[in-house]
């Protein structure tokens, strides 16, 4: 019943008669690391590291042959070091050097299972597990160097049911039920961003409302500093958390010479993101010069060549939906000692994630080429087959043909959900320190026709081809040789298209009252071909 490629199979340990438990401890430091080529020509000092990996397990008896437990707790703490570099030591000095960063993960785990009776067999299980990545994107090169910015964390759980019922030799039911979560949250950084830097803003109605907490973004040729995070009222449901829910259920019979298997699967699978917006704003200035708030004779008011004032708000929340519902039937049919034939028809419908559920009525203008009500795709018939024929007694030969409809993503509806809800200011060769000259900021929003991303009102599910002939031969005793073609075809994938493109001559759009229009349209394809021996 599963969609394509190889088969994974994961089982997770249980509890025995005999309570056994463990524990470990990995440790690494910079003395197992090198330089790379390049750090070695710049003779470059190898910096400190550290990464520490440790758990412990125990699992035993409940009710002896009944009832079992499985538990572990595992932590894995990296020391992880970033540099920073301006190049100019005259201006940013304080902000150069080495810091530490790196991250930490905490997994959690605990299994429960319960011998119902001889023929029924239940079990739960529980997973946590929460990484926290300290100043994300810090010292990251490039053209800026970035110093401080946003903690990250990103916690995950999941809960899961599933119980086993041998209702007779040749009869079986597979029941399993999940509820997961995930979530990814920034946290203004305590080590990089402390409070002396942070400012507190009550946002204008006009701008959302709320409060925000943060550092204005100050862009440098040779630095980029401070980062901006929200704070309650306006991070109700912060940062951004997808909830997966799933059940499946499969029913198999063997009756002679075939084995049947009846089965499908619903699964919930939205995300609910917190856009905050950039309410404090991007300076960029067009030289670099001395900055240091540290210092108590430093003033921000003092700062010159301002070229660019960026902004967006107000403080946007997005839904994104999406429930895939799947049923499948499947025969492994022997119709010879040295021939199993496997049979397969599976139906998969996505629902929600066209963003078929939305209005025009929600948009402060009508988006053009959208008619939400028109989409979606319901003929997603997907046939398979497989085979594997003994040739004689040292050889093999598989072939097997599959399609497969490939899911559409949550990211697809997500920037055609937003569109024209979140303001973006942009000035050239703004005033400073106040961009707006005391008026409200709402006023500086471009009058100039928008730019929007919109989904093509024909996206379908991507349907791949898949197929592979393969032989096998025993060689030796202790020897054998596989050789194994493949050969996959994508098409209708979604693909981004500038649909508003200016007349060379005339430099008019098709639709002057919008600016760029980039749609997503069911047009791109892609092959895979491989030899496997």
């Amino acid at each position: 019943g599963q969609r394509a490629g190889g088969v994974v199979s994961i089982a997770t340990r249980s509890g025995t008669n005999d309570v056994h438990g463990e524990a470990f401890d990995f440790f690494r430091n910079k003395a197992l690391n090198t330089l790379d080529k390049f750090q070695e020509l710049q003779h470059a000092t190898k910096p400190d590291y550290s990464r520490q990996q440790y758990g412990v397990a125990l699992g035993g008896p409940i009710v002896r042959n009944r009832l079992h437990y499985f538990g572990t707790f595992e932590r894995t703490r990296e020391h992880d070091f970033f540099n920073v570099f301006t190049g100019r030591p005259e201006f940013y000095q304080q902000f150069e050097g080495t810091f530490e960063g790196g991250s930490f993960t905490n997994i959690s785990f605990i299994r429960g299972d319960y011998q119902v009776s001889p023929k029924q067999h239940l079990f739960y299980r529980y997973i946590n597990q929460h990484t926290n990545f300290f100043c994300s994107g810090c010292g990251v090169p490039g053209t800026n160097t970035a110093f401080s910015n946003n903690d990250n964390l990103i916690p995950r759980d999941m809960h899961a049911i599933g119980h086993t019922w041998v209702l007779s030799n040749r009869v079986l039911n597979e029941l399993y039920i999940m509820r997961g979560a995930a979530s990814d949250r920034t946290y203004l950084s305590k080590d990089y961003a402390p409070a002396r830097y942070q400012e507190v803003m009550t946002i204008p109605a006009s701008m959302g409302g709320g409060q925000i907490i943060g550092a204005t973004r100050y862009v440098f040729p040779s630095l980029v500093w401070g980062q901006s995070q929200c704070l309650p009222p306006c991070l109700a449901g912060a940062g951004t958390r997808t909830p997966f829910n799933e059940v499946q259920e499969a029913f198999s019979i063997t009756t002679g010479s075939h084995t049947y298997k009846f089965g499908g699967s619903i699964q919930i699978f939205p995300t609910h993101e917190w856009a905050a917006g950039n309410i404090f704003g991007t300076w960029t200035f067009s030289h670099d010069q001395y900055f240091n708030p540290d210092d108590p004779n430093f003033s921000f008011a003092n700062l010159r060549g301002a070229t660019q004032f960026q902004a967006s708000f107000p403080n946007l929340q997005r839904e994104m939906r999406n429930h895939t519902y799947a049923a499948y039937v499947t025969d492994e049919w022997k119709p010879a000692s040295n021939l199993t034939l496997n049979l397969g028809l599976r139906y998969d419908v996505q629902t929600g994630i066209w963003n078929e559920w939305r209005t025009q009525s929600e948009y402060p203008r009508p988006l053009p080429d959208v008619d939400f009500a028109s989409r979606g795709d319901k003929n997603n018939v997907a046939p398979r087959l497989g085979l594997a024929w003994a040739l004689a007694e040292r050889s093999v030969l598989r072939a097997g043909y599959g399609l497969v409809y490939t899911n559409i993503t949550n990211l697809i509806p997500r920037v055609e959900g937003s569109a024209l809800k979140q303001d973006t200011i942009n000035i050239v060769n703004p005033s400073y320190p106040d961009p707006y000259q005391g008026r409200d900021p709402v006023s500086f929003v471009s009058t100039a026709p928008p730019n929007i991303t919109i989904n093509g009102n024909d996206l379908v599910n991507a349907p791949v081809h898949t197929s592979s002939v393969g032989f096998s031969h025993e060689l030796l005793a202790d020897t054998g040789i596989h050789v194994d073609a493949v050969y996959q075809k994508a098409v209708d994938y979604p693909t981004d298209i500038q649909v508003n493109t200016r007349n060379p001559v005339t430099l008019v759009r098709p639709l002057p009252e919008w600016g760029q229009i980039i749609q997503r349209q069911p047009i791109g394809w892609f092959t895979y071909k491989a030899l496997l021996v």
